[in-house]
């Protein structure tokens, strides 16, 4: 799953996160994961690690850049 910050529109970062995450599957397919165990999602705003910071200006840059993120959830 990819995570974006609180800055921004909804539909920028929806766009954004889901970049992120297509980018990081593309590299562990070319690694040899096979695809087919896969499901990218990108989940802008919506799964902020730091909830605290929405907005964004709420919070240090740091937990800022903590909610930038892409990881996985085992299934």
């Amino acid at each position: 799953m990819g995570a974006k910050d609180s800055s921004g529109t909804a539909i920028f970062n929806n766009n954004l996160s889901k970049s992120r995450v297509d980018v990081v599957v593309k590299f562990i397919v070319n690694e040899g994961v096979p695809t087919s165990i896969l499901t990218a999602l990108g989940r802008g705003k919506e799964d902020l690690k730091y909830v605290e910071c929405d907005p964004a200006t709420k919070c240090s840059e740091w937990k800022n850049e903590a909610n930038r993120r892409v990881y996985f959830v085992a299934r």
